[in-house]
């Protein structure tokens, strides 16, 4: 009876040593199935920012650049104007090329007298053109689905920039709209249509000047976060 007893506190025994190794087992698996989740979402989460800062440092060249003609073209272009743009591009990897000759350029025309600067702004902001497109951001706009994979700060952002670069957008086609309006071809409009829609255009310019600021900060928002 004693040795019956004891086979069975026994068989007891084992079963519960079974049970419990299995459940270890079943929570070691859950936990290795999460942390290898865990690890493939880190590394696409940080193969997609790295692709869209990509995406934006490009944007900044292009906003850069027109910003400066536009300053120009409004007769606003100062010092402090300059250094806002070299900051701006400092955002961007110096080993871009292009980043590095658009900086030694605006480094070069702070070294103008205020004089020279003023002249040189004189020679060339009508003559240069604005070089006005739309711009589309193919890759961040690819991976909104994808945006939940970032803490909402992020998210956020990256949705204004979006928004901001559709009405930006918006503008430059009312730019080209009354540019058109004013130099249609073999039609002849009066003084005053010729006045307006120089107005309107100088409107949008300003309005795609502010927005292209607008857009900036966002994107330094990001670079931060």
């Amino acid at each position: 009876m004693i040795i019956e007893n004891l086979t069975k506190s026994q068989d007891s025994s084992n079963m519960l040593r079974d049970l419990l190794i299995l459940l270890i087992g079943w929570v070691l698996g859950i936990i290795s199935h999460l942390i290898i989740n865990a690890y493939q979402e880190r590394k696409k989460r940080k193969q997609i920012k790295k692709s869209i800062i990509e995406e934006l440092d490009e944007f900044i060249l292009y906003l850069t650049r027109n910003i400066s003609i536009m300053k120009k073209r409004f007769n606003t272009y100062t010092k402090d104007h300059i250094r806002e743009l070299i900051k701006y591009l400092e955002l961007i990897k110096h080993d871009n090329p292009k980043v590095i000759e658009d900086i030694n350029k605006y480094k070069n025309e702070l070294d103008l007298s205020d004089s020279d600067l003023l002249s040189h702004v004189e020679e060339t902001r009508m003559t240069q053109g604005l070089g006005l497109k739309k711009y589309k951001l193919f890759y961040l706009e690819q991976k909104t689905n994808e945006l939940s994979l970032f803490k909402e700060d992020f998210q956020r952002h990256a949705r204004k920039i979006l928004l901001f670069l559709n009405a930006f957008n918006i503008e430059i086609e009312n730019a080209w709209f009354y540019y058109k309006e004013s130099f249609r071809a073999g039609v002849t409009i009066t003084d005053e249509n010729y006045h307006i829609a120089g107005l309107e255009r100088e409107k949008s310019y300003k309005k795609i000047h502010d927005g292209a600021i607008q857009i900036i900060e966002e994107i330094k928002i990001i670079n931060n976060l």
